[in-house]
């Protein structure tokens, strides 16, 4: 962590089947549910640790708009009042951690998620992500049609989410 900090390195964080998961023994397809939970365990993980804080150097990208992160960011932000554990971070630092992410609208491009993403991420720190080759083409397509609807997000919205966030995230990029 240090070295990716003094780096200013750009960490993607994609999901997997967490090993506890495993030994459910789910009826459905891990990547349903599981990877979403798995996206929320490291983001809290890294905040809660004080890591986030410590590394604020650290770019990281959340897959899937964080997983559960902007749906549980309220109670995230109770857990020191609630949990005696806790009270050595604030809420004002929960809220500093989840504004410290760049999350991706992979499998994340409905309004629901963008709707609870919006409110916990600012529109600088949204990019567009497929999660392609995980998902086929026709996923992908309708992602984006979904992503880019006349009656879903203003056109410099979709612009930002598309190439702009990405570019000022990695400018060397920029041709």
């Amino acid at each position: 962590m240090s070295y990716l900090n003094a780096v200013k390195a750009v960490v993607h964080v994609h999901p997997s089947l967490h090993p506890s998961s495993k030994s459910l023994k789910l009826q459905w397809p891990g990547w349903l549910v599981e990877y979403v939970f798995d996206t929320t365990r490291a983001a809290v993980n890294l905040i809660f640790s004080g890591a986030r804080a410590r590394f604020p150097d650290i770019r990281f990208i959340l897959s899937h708009a964080g997983g559960t992160l902007p749906y549980l960011a309220l109670r995230l932000e109770f857990a020191p009042m609630i949990e005696d554990s806790l009270q050595n971070i604030s809420p004002d630092d929960i809220r500093t951690g989840l504004n410290s992410f760049w999350y991706d609208t992979a499998l994340a491009s409905g309004p629901q998620t963008m709707g609870a993403l919006s409110r916990v991420a600012a529109k600088e720190r949204i990019l567009f992500g497929s999660d392609w080759p995980f998902c086929d083409d026709s996923v992908v397509a309708e992602e984006i049609g979904r992503l880019t609807a006349p009656d879903f997000l203003a056109a410099n919205a979709v612009a930002m989410i598309g190439h702009e966030n990405a570019l000022a995230l990695f400018p060397r990029r920029r041709l």
